[in-house]
């Protein structure tokens, strides 16, 4: 089993790397929608801002595949921000629309 941890540009991704490979679980890390499609297991680290993720996910066109991969009932863990943005919205950016797998 690879996880694939989501690459959005910002994040703490290199810890997540660093801890993953501490338990020996190998990894990769991407920002291709290809990739997010193929996963075994998703993982989507975040820090920062609500609007700053969403954004990113949007322009890089990532919320699809992201989407897709959660839908297909594909393991799926976000931390901090990767949680948060599974929801219908945010305090934090009340104008822009999480992925709304969570009310």
């Amino acid at each position: 089993m690879k996880v694939t941890i989501l690459d959005y540009g910002a994040g703490n991704v290199p810890s997540v790397e660093r801890a993953l490979d501490r338990l020996g679980v190998a990894s990769q890390r991407t920002s291709s929608p290809a990739c997010i499609s193929n996963a075994e297991v998703l993982l989507l680290p975040g820090v920062g801002h609500y609007a700053a993720l969403v954004r990113a996910l949007d322009e890089k066109q990532l919320r699809a595949p992201l989407m897709d991969t959660i839908h297909r009932g594909v393991p799926f863990l976000g931390i901090c921000l990767g949680l948060q943005v599974l929801f219908k919205s945010s305090e934090e950016a009340a104008q822009l629309h999480g992925l709304n797998v969570l009310p």
